[in-house]
């Protein structure tokens, strides 16, 4: 990404910008990567229509509900996002990472502004952007937009400033503080948001650390104020505090905030790389899954239908001779894969009659979890 980095800077903190095909295939993630990352993240959230939603806990089986799964700190779940961040450290003091996957004709969250700068890659599919203006300039986190449960209103947006849609590949900057949301069309969507977290970065967080490391090395700022601190006409008190400032700045050196910044970087940074070691031994684990390319069916589970709405079916794997029952209530169009993968008795996971590879893939791995069929390799089914 060297040369989209090297154009930002003509956009930084200015406005947002779509990069064209910045990323190649391989550093990409795909529908195998998922599992490990579902598997390690310390927290999995889903949304269905905007909103929180807490029908499903298992994430594929969410995705095929049509809930959006969100990840965050994906950095700590996959060593592709991680080694991202780690090469862009470079570019920034400090990035981390947080991971949406949208199934087709959604959008997960409402339109907000954040208190980092991001750069969205597209991973898989794409997804439609509209970026607004920035009604709050460089916002503290105190200061986001849309983040709670009230919806902003088209004054609250600001004019569009983006319309346009990012495709596998693609790099979208938005700065900090403008109004942004996205849905996808007739293809499911994977991004990760690539986070800097300049509302940390700021000369002002620097400056108030910087004194506040002064402070603690002072006898008269950890003095409490005089009792007269609340009289407004107190020329004691106010004597007092110009004294505490003149000798809180003055041993404020542009030295020790600089060396206090990039200590604090540093634990960051340290804190991010503490997770390699796990994350490369769970790489192993994905090499491994990619080897799966079929989904082989136990058909000594009978397939039967319990119930049926108006697009949504209850199915059950039953294995009546050890009395074991399996329901699971799924919209139609997954019900239908499942069937025609009985009737076929195995496949390849990708020929699985659903839209796209994600819903394929997390159909195979359901199943498998069920224990009413076994993603193996090609070889193992013949």
């Amino acid at each position: 990404m060297d040369s989209l980095l090297s154009s930002l800077r003509d956009f930084w903190e200015k406005g947002p910008k779509i990069f064209r095909q910045v990323v190649p295939a391989g550093e990409l993630l795909d529908p195998f990567d998922l599992f490990s990352i579902f598997a390690s993240a310390e927290e999995r959230i889903h949304f269905k229509d905007r909103d929180f939603s807490h029908e499903f806990e298992n994430p594929f089986t969410a995705y095929l509900n049509g809930c959006s799964v969100v990840i965050n700190h994906v950095d700590n779940s996959s060593l592709k996002v991680y080694e991202t961040c780690k090469s862009l450290r470079s570019h920034f003091p400090h990035i981390f990472a947080n991971m949406y996957l949208t199934p087709t004709n959604s959008q997960a969250v409402k339109a907000h502004s954040d208190d980092r700068d991001v750069l969205v890659l597209q991973m898989i599919g794409s997804k439609r952007w509209h970026v607004y203006s920035d009604p709050i300039r460089f916002p503290y986190s105190d200061e986001q937009l849309g983040k709670g449960s009230a919806t902003l209103s088209a004054e609250e947006r600001g004019p569009l400033t983006l319309c346009d849609t990012l495709h596998t590949g693609d790099v979208l900057y938005i700065p900090r503080g403008f109004v942004h949301e996205a849905d996808t069309g007739a293809e499911p969507s994977l991004h990760v948001t690539f986070a800097i977290p300049t509302h940390d970065f700021t000369w002002l967080s620097v400056i108030a650390e910087t004194l506040r490391d002064v402070g603690r090395r002072l006898i008269s700022p950890r003095q409490s104020v005089s009792l007269e601190f609340w009289n407004a006409s107190s020329a004691s008190a106010e004597d007092a505090f110009r004294a505490v400032k003149q000798s809180l700045f003055e041993g404020a050196t542009f030295e020790r905030a600089q060396e206090l910044f990039l200590e604090k970087i540093r634990r960051h940074n340290l804190a991010q790389d503490s997770f390699e070691p796990s994350l490369r031994q769970a790489e192993m684990e994905i090499v491994r899954r990619r080897s799966h390319s079929a989904i082989l069916p136990d058909r000594n589970f009978l397939l039967q239908i319990e119930g049926k709405t108006s697009d949504r079916v209850v199915a059950v794997f039953a294995r009546v001779a050890e009395d074991r029952y399996l329901r699971w209530n799924v919209p139609d169009d997954v019900f239908e894969a499942v069937r025609d993968l009985w009737q076929r008795g195995c496949c390849e996971w990708r020929s699985l009659a659903l839209t796209d590879d994600i819903a394929r893939y997390a159909l195979a791995v359901c199943l498998d979890s069920f224990g009413v069929a076994k993603l193996c390799t090609t070889v193992q089914f013949n």
